[in-house]
């Protein structure tokens, strides 16, 4: 939820004319700082997923705090690239990779994990042609299939692909595994521990008989504070502290005496969910017999898509601008926070009792909007937002709203 002096500052901010975003600099800070100090025991290394969110605040801010870009395709090659980040500091993961990002990173000494036994060596056939003064720093995918683990990215582990792995790599006289990356979607403590688990144990085989690993990469998936309306709305009924996925990291790096190797994590949502805010207005209300629909100039296209359905810590903003346009409703009536898409079911996800006595044109806010909805919006009916950014005293304009003339300036 937002504080008391941000919401002062929506309320004063003259722009009234548009929903916008904002970056919450504070609770970045805040988030960033306990996610370090959680894993700090386990000698970790830190790399944001830039798919997660990569407005460009947040990616500076990251950078700031020396974590690593982790980036899946191209495009978010050439997103790092204009931002300014060091390409040395990148992790380029992903399956569909073209030439020339590849060689960027490479180059730059960033590290490129391969996908599929394809993949690696399409990777070594262009570092091959590079001319390197030093070991292209590589790594592998890998997928762990079972019952429990399943995965349509990595290289299965299999004794047959090992072997082709490693043949891979001495034919390019290339003697360690960079990075061992694993990652699956499951965001539960269960998974968590049996992926990290099935990793290390795969890192111990290839040290002790194939090829040494110089770090491994249990990927993200790791969960951020949430309101009880948020946990509810995703059916989440007991959250696993942040905590226990340090300790169990810390427990199971111990047990296969691999307390010195380095881990990379790669965090997404815990840094970034709570890092985001959306601000709307309520523009007209549709009263009807029984619902009174709220039309505002939000979306559920801003917040990750039309099949969104979470629902959103909120606050209510009053303002004095039309004070007399609000419309009597009795304890029968119910209300309906409503999307500017015309479609019928873009119904926000929000705490609608906060909304008993609204107006139109007053402002509210849903917060802890920042995984996922900034980078999977549509841009059904309408362009991309505005952003601000909270300094904890001031909000500032960071990004200005897209217009027709940027789309028209595509076109050749």
């Amino acid at each position: 939820m937002i504080d008391e002096k941000l919401k002062e500052s929506i309320k004063l901010l003259d722009y009234d004319s548009d929903s916008y975003y904002i970056f919450d600099k504070p609770r970045f800070i805040k988030e960033v700082k306990k996610f370090k100090n959680t894993f700090k025991e386990i000698n970790p290394i830190f790399s944001y997923s830039y798919k997660t969110n990569y407005v460009k605040p947040l990616i500076i801010g990251v950078d700031e705090f020396n974590f690593l870009s982790e980036l899946v395709s191209p495009f978010e090659v050439e997103v790092s690239r204009v931002f300014g980040i060091n390409p040395s500091k990148i992790i380029y993961n992903g399956p569909v990779k073209d030439d020339d990002s590849i060689k960027y990173v490479v180059k730059n000494r960033g590290l490129v994990n391969a996908d599929n036994i394809y993949d690696l060596k399409r990777i070594l056939a262009i570092c091959s042609k590079l001319d390197l003064s030093f070991i292209p720093r590589l790594g592998i995918r890998f997928s762990f299939e079972s019952v429990d683990l399943c995965s349509r990215f990595g290289i299965q582990n299999s004794e047959e692909n090992i072997d082709k792995i490693v043949y891979q790599f001495k034919e390019y006289s290339i003697q360690n595994i960079e990075c061992l990356h694993i990652h699956f979607p499951d965001r539960d403590i269960i998974a968590f521990e049996k992926r990290v688990n099935a990793a290390l144990s795969l890192a111990k085989y290839l040290n002790e008989s194939k090829i040494k690993i110089n770090s491994i990469d249990i990927g993200g998936g790791f969960p951020s504070d949430m309101e009880n309306i948020m946990q509810n709305s995703l059916g989440i009924k007991n959250p696993t502290m942040l905590s226990e996925y340090a300790k169990v990291l810390k427990k199971l790096k111990e047990f296969y005496n691999f307390k010195d190797l380095p881990v990379i994590l790669e965090p997404g949502t815990a840094i970034a969910s709570n890092s985001l805010h959306l601000v709307g207005h309520i523009k007209s209300i549709n009263k009807k017999d029984k619902i009174a629909f709220f039309n505002t100039d939000i979306s559920r296209t801003l917040l990750g898509g039309l099949k969104n359905h979470v629902k959103y810590p909120t606050v209510h903003i009053p303002t004095e601008k039309n004070a007399d346009n609000s419309l009597p409703f009795g304890k029968d009536i119910d209300i309906s926070l409503t999307g500017f898409s015309c479609v019928e079911g873009d119904i926000i996800g929000a705490d609608i009792d906060k909304f008993k006595n609204t107006k139109i044109m007053d402002k509210f806010v849903l917060s802890s909007i920042g995984s996922y909805s900034c980078v999977f919006k549509s841009p059904f009916i309408r362009g991309d937002i505005a952003l601000f950014i909270w300094d904890g005293e001031n909000l500032s304009l960071s990004r200005r709203s897209q217009n027709a003339n940027d789309i028209n300036s595509l076109y050749l």
